[in-house]
């Protein structure tokens, strides 16, 4: 009768392997979308974000877990366990913290929900017992594939519109909850709304007296507003408060909020350019203007 050992050194390797896969991770090669110039796109829809690998990395093995206040997701090439890019999601109401501030990586972008942040796996080349020409090669590829970094549009869906209602003033209005900007943020926030019954005037030569620096009259979709706008700025980010005034139901209607935008020449490419080009697009008055609709007046 032949020997059961070489069935049990494989039942032995098999659970091996499987709980191997179970703890560390799994391959994501489903994940990737497209092979464009040697590079494979990976797509992270739950955190809304896509990298570019090189080929040479083969499949991608991923591991996800927590770590102190993040998320942290490691992609590690399957030919060399050596070559990683992780990425740190920290929630946006979590970027001020002492811990996220003092740990050394580095910061890809952010949206109005998460902001990612990367380490690689040859950070320290050149340091005591990373002195060989390898590991500057993987720091290379490890900065070459964070360049590839990029956020995930995020559809329009009826779960990011919110309803503001003050019932013993009779307002209402629907607005965003988040502006779905990589940039611009949110600082005061949904705006503040008041009603008042007087006569609908923009005093233009006011501008400069007080908090806003501009007044003007500014005719947005079907609407005639007296915008007022003023701006602080305080390191490296400006802050800028915002006025609308319109007739509605006869009434004055007034939108009051502030939104943060930051100095784009502090980023490094691609993300200098990226800031620039959403500044450049954003607009603000469109999204008063979807607000001014849905006011509703019932006292």
């Amino acid at each position: 009768m032949k020997s059961p050992t070489w069935k049990i050194i494989l039942a032995v390797v098999v659970t091996a392997i499987v709980v191997g896969v179970g703890i560390y991770g799994s391959y994501f090669w489903p994940n990737f979308r497209e092979v464009t110039s040697g590079l494979v796109k990976y797509e992270n829809s739950e955190y809304g974000f896509s990298l570019a690998f090189p080929i040479n990395w083969g499949k991608i093995k991923e591991t996800i877990t927590d770590d102190q206040i993040w998320k942290s997701i490691r992609l590690t090439a399957n030919n060399d366990n050596e070559r990683y890019i992780e990425i740190h999601v920290v929630l946006a109401k979590d970027k001020d913290n002492w811990i996220v501030n003092d740990f050394p990586h580095s910061l890809l972008g952010y949206n109005s929900t998460y902001r990612f942040y990367y380490v690689g796996s040859a950070d320290n080349a050149g340091r005591l017992g990373m002195e060989d020409q390898r590991f500057f090669d993987i720091q290379k590829e490890v900065k070459e594939i964070s360049l590839t970094f990029s956020l995930l549009p995020v559809p329009e869906t009826a779960s990011n519109i919110f309803t503001y209602s003050d019932d013993v003033a009779g307002i209402s209005f629907d607005y965003q909850e988040s502006l779905d900007t990589e940039f611009v943020r949110t600082e005061s926030w949904p705006p503040k709304i008041t009603v008042a019954s007087k006569p609908f005037i923009c005093d233009e030569a006011n501008a400069g007296v007080g908090r806003f620096g501009k007044i003007e009259k500014r005719v947005i979709g079907d609407n005639t507003y007296c915008v007022s706008e003023g701006s602080d700025g305080a390191a490296g980010t400006t802050y800028t408060s915002y006025n609308y005034s319109f007739l509605k139901y006869s009434r004055i209607v007034i939108f009051d909020f502030t939104l943060s935008y930051p100095a784009c020449d502090n980023f490094d490419e691609p993300m200098r350019s990226n800031c620039k080009d959403e500044r450049a697009s954003f607009d603000v008055d469109s999204i008063v203007e979807q607000m001014a609709k849905s006011v509703s007046v019932t006292k």
